[in-house]
């Protein structure tokens, strides 16, 4: 049962490593290609004067402001994308020139920004969160003192959302990234149920034996591991290798 406990927590993984975009190559502060060749483009949230975004952090009194592409004032700092008022001050949070779309496999795509002040780094995190249907922007903020966390829903943060529309590939389309990742599901979930039941009805077996090609599944970690302490003694990285050596495998 602990082999078939493992290979759940893997699909369940693997699920949601394809549900979640990454941001292959960065073209502007507000906007990136995907690895699948679409383009998540933030520019018609922008404004070219002020904050078109703020919002109070749950349970405090400070309030950010945000602009996504284009630095604003915060107190005497230009380049700012998100500024922090607490009380009548003023504090910068993060530099536009600073922008980075981050893949953060608990929280998703996210438009990260960093401002050191005075020895202390902030890091302002703006998460995206896909809605084709949200004719508005929804935006939200949780605070933080030196990492703060805001969040984002709008069909600009969708693949294709931002920019004219018209037709084409659309935010909507199914891509070659998700294909890949239902057929390689499908097929994993056909193995296993197969393969139980094969086991169960026809060889009789029970407990952890039901686990289709349990050997293969149990050897296989060590020839992983073994396989790459090889290639990297091969390579020469860290002297004479690290674990085995080549000089650890027996002759054929």
């Amino acid at each position: 049962m602990l082999l078939l406990s493992a290979l759940t927590v893997a699909l369940m993984t693997a699920t949601v490593q394809c549900s979640v975009i990454t941001c292959a190559r960065q073209l502007s502060s507000c906007s990136c290609e995907t690895a699948d060749g679409g383009v998540i483009d933030l520019s018609p949230l922008s404004s070219p004067s002020g904050y078109p975004f703020s919002a109070s952090a749950s349970g405090g009194q400070d309030t950010f402001r945000w602009s996504p592409c284009v630095g604003q004032l915060c107190g005497n700092q230009f380049d700012t994308a998100v500024c922090e008022f607490y009380g009548s001050s003023t504090l910068p949070v993060g530099t536009a020139s600073s922008a980075k779309f981050v893949t953060n496999p608990a929280r998703g795509l996210q438009l990260v920004y960093t401002d050191n002040r005075a020895g202390l780094l902030y890091t302002s995190s703006v998460i995206l969160a896909c809605d084709p249907d949200a004719e508005r922007a929804e935006f939200s903020a949780e605070g933080g003192v030196y990492d703060i966390f805001m969040h984002l829903r709008s069909k600009h943060a969708c693949v294709g959302g931002g920019g004219g529309g018209g037709g084409g590939d659309g935010g909507e389309g199914i891509s070659t990234g998700d294909i890949l990742c239902i057929i390689f599901l499908c097929g994993l979930v056909l193995y296993l149920s197969l393969g139980l039941m094969a086991n169960k009805f026809i060889l009789g077996k029970e407990g952890s034996e039901l686990m289709p090609n349990k050997n293969f599944w149990i050897v296989l970690p060590g020839y992983v591991r073994d396989g790459f302490l090889f290639t990297i003694g091969k390579l020469g990285c860290y002297g004479g290798g690290i674990g085995r050596s080549s000089a650890g495998y027996e002759a054929v």
